[in-house]
């Protein structure tokens, strides 16, 4: 059962690792943002990102 113990805090431990915030400075971000428009864009833009354009895909002439 220790062991397991172990296993949960490790996990714990590499999730908060690879979630912890960075400080840069002004300077950095700003040269950051010159390369990568996702810098500073809003939630919305972020999520067509990731996810793609929608496309659109016209089923009125498909067999039913």
């Amino acid at each position: 059962m220790r062991e397991n113990h172990s296993d949960v805090f490790d996990l714990f431990s590499e999730i908060y690792t690879n979630a912890a915030q960075e400080e840069i400075s002004i300077q950095q971000y700003l040269l950051a943002c010159r390369e990568d428009k996702s810098m500073y864009a809003s939630a919305p833009e972020r999520m067509v990102e990731a996810i793609g354009e929608p496309t659109l895909i016209d089923t009125s002439m498909d067999e039913r």
